[in-house]
């Protein structure tokens, strides 16, 4: 008790006791004394006062405006209508998400947030073309199905330390006639916005599909230009059909039936309903049957694969409607042969479709297209054994009923 009478307080007698008896934890209490615990909160020049937590959420702060920003970016990106800025849920979300924040109205967004957003990354994209040396081009054009609107796109491509990069210049509305000259003027502007004045020194070559009407505007825009390859294997897929079968009608009228089956049963909820219900009777995935563009063989290839996924589904669904087109074995085992001369066009046409995909893969794919198809073509004939066997079941439906 002596010993701790000469100390001012209990603590002070503490630590002279460690000191004299336990100098390894007197050590540690020091070092801790000159260190303090990282783990207590201090305040510190970047922890904002509540003034201007506040602030930020008022008009021009910086969270409001980071919002703001990012919910233009948000409809952009994803295509979303302006209109979702009204509706229930996404309000709601938004209030339990950041209760502070103050949703801005349609009119504001569309007048206001999403214009400068245009204007900021179109500053962005300038900035990035301005430093690439050389570059190529790619363009093509788009027309919606009811053929209100078409656009017309400009892709640039170059090479940065080893890595590809691309930049969309321009997704163009194309007002007029589509003719070379009002193309060219299209393109011509757009080039000018975003490379400048030497735009055509700096291009190697501009890509485009094989139309006429495309040669010429790219050559009225003074650009070298080639044909693409994925394209000219979409024109080359009709011809090769043609030559393959024996009777390219009979195709087209299988091609038709299976068409005019799809439109029919999407016209119906009931069959629709009794198509799924088949579907999950015989245990198969249930997708829906997918109508090919005519222009787009991609898409009949599409069709006629995703027809024969439900071929057990389609023969049962077809009993009893007469109204629905018939099919006969002889045309599912067309459309399985169609489907297999055209595999390997679908898989190399998929593959170029690809954003890394560079000109050193042309020779290569139309070796391996050669080889498949030659091998294709040692097959027995597509169609001349199948257009006997169909006219032979269609004549046994005809006499039974």
């Amino acid at each position: 008790m002596i010993f701790y009478a000469m100390f001012p307080t209990l603590a002070d007698a503490i630590i002279k006791h460690l000191e004299l008896h336990h100098k390894d934890l007197y050590e540690k209490l020091q070092e801790r004394k000159a260190n303090p615990d990282i783990k207590k909160r201090k305040l510190d020049d970047n922890t904002p006062t509540i003034t201007a937590a506040f602030e930020a959420w008022r008009p021009g702060g910086t969270k409001l405006e980071s919002i703001n920003r990012a919910l233009s970016l948000m409809i952009a990106v994803d295509s979303q209508p302006l209109s979702m800025v009204d509706r229930t849920g996404f309000r709601y979300f938004l209030n339990t998400v950041v209760p502070n924040y103050s949703i801005r109205s349609r009119t504001s967004i569309y007048r206001t947030d999403i214009p400068a957003l245009y204007e900021e990354y179109v500053a962005r994209v300038k900035r990035r073309m301005n430093s690439v040396k050389y570059f190529s081009l790619t363009t093509d054009s788009w027309s919606s199905e009811d053929n209100k609107h078409s656009l017309l796109s400009l892709t640039a491509h170059w090479l940065a330390d080893g890595k590809l990069e691309y930049r969309i210049l321009g997704v163009l509305p194309i007002h007029g006639r589509h003719t070379a000259d009002n193309l060219s003027a299209i393109l011509s502007s757009c080039m000018a916005d975003f490379i400048g004045d030497d735009a055509l020194r700096r291009t190697h070559l501009i890509v485009r599909d094989a139309a006429t009407v495309m040669k010429k505007t790219t050559r009225l825009c003074g650009l070298t230009s080639v044909d693409c390859f994925a394209h000219k294997i979409q024109l080359a897929v009709y011809g090769g059909i043609k030559t393959v079968l024996n009777d390219f009608d009979y195709f087209d009228d299988v091609i038709e039936r299976v068409k005019k089956f799809i439109r029919k049963m999407r016209k119906s909820g009931n069959d629709r309903d009794d198509f799924a219900d088949l579907q999950k009777l015989q245990e198969i995935q249930p997708r829906w049957l997918i109508k090919g563009i005519e222009i787009r063989w991609g898409s009949l290839y599409d069709m006629i694969d995703r027809f024969l996924e439900n071929r057990s589904t389609i023969s049962s669904f077809l009993i009893g409607r007469s109204k629905y087109p018939q099919f006969t074995s002889g045309d599912y085992v067309l459309m399985e042969k169609i489907l297999s001369a055209l595999k390997p066009m679908k898989q190399a046409t998929v593959m170029l479709q690809g954003r890394q995909v560079t000109i050193s893969v042309v020779v290569p794919t139309i070796y391996v297209l050669r080889r498949a198809l030659v091998s294709e073509a040692r097959r027995p004939s597509v169609l001349s054994p199948n257009r006997r066997e169909a006219q032979a079941c269609n004549r046994a439906r005809t006499i039974h009923g």
